[in-house]
């Protein structure tokens, strides 16, 4: 897995920016130059008072064959240079 990216604001930045009103003040957030999958990583989103809330989230990426629903199948990846 791949994808490194790096955040040069800090907590009081990025709320300004995005306008957060709930969740600053139990969030650490610092800048930083190497963040990387499986990292606890700060998402925006719309909580149930639709306001832009703030909130520590792991980074991952899931596997589209793993994480459909197989209905018991067994995933089979085919390989290109035997198509």
């Amino acid at each position: 897995m791949c994808g490194r990216y790096k955040r040069r604001s800090d907590k009081q930045r990025i709320a300004e920016a995005f306008a957060v009103a709930v969740g600053l003040d139990e969030t650490f957030i610092e800048p930083g130059d190497d963040f990387s999958p499986q990292s606890m990583q700060p998402v925006i989103h719309l909580n149930e008072d639709s306001q832009r809330q703030i909130e520590m989230m792991r980074w991952a990426f899931k596997d589209p064959i793993i994480s459909k629903d197989l209905s018991g199948r067994i995933p089979h990846r085919k390989r290109s240079n035997r198509l």
